[in-house]
């Protein structure tokens, strides 16, 4: 069984459920994460703003979840 994924970001716990980044195509299993190649991180995208509610400050140049 595939888990749920827990991001801490800033002492905060944020789950995303296999439902939402997990998805069986015909006989293949498919993860929905995107990576940007040569850096050392990974973009959250879609899967997780669906989920939580996100507020972008421009002038601080912050996000808020």
């Amino acid at each position: 069984m595939v888990p749920d994924i827990n991001f801490h970001i800033e002492g905060d716990r944020f789950t995303i459920p296999r439902s939402m980044w997990f998805e069986k195509v015909g006989s293949q299993c498919v993860a929905k994460f995107m990576h940007h190649p040569g850096r050392m991180m990974w973009i959250l995208g879609l899967n997780f703003f669906n989920k939580y509610y996100s507020v972008f400050d421009y002038e601080s140049n912050s996000i808020g979840f």
